[in-house]
């Protein structure tokens, strides 16, 4: 759907227009890949904090408790 209404029937297709729908292309591609890159740096983030925490865990696991943590529960109470 262009704009402009509509245009006299002997119109032909010039360097002006090639160039229009080349760039309509490209910013719709660009705004794709940007929506794409917007999804996946949120599911990096969510997955990567729940990694650090599963991570955090279970170094204290095997230091044994030696780092008191809250959520640390040792034997040796």
């Amino acid at each position: 759907m262009k704009k402009g209404g509509n245009r006299p029937r002997e119109h032909r297709t010039t360097v002006k227009d090639i160039d229009n729908m080349d760039r309509d292309r490209s910013s719709e591609k660009k705004f794709c890949e940007l929506e794409n890159r917007v999804q996946r740096d949120t599911w990096t983030q969510t997955n990567l904090e729940s990694v650090t925490a599963m991570d955090i865990r279970m170094k204290q696991e095997v230091r044994g408790g030696i780092t008191r943590d809250r959520h640390c529960v040792t034997d040796d109470q």
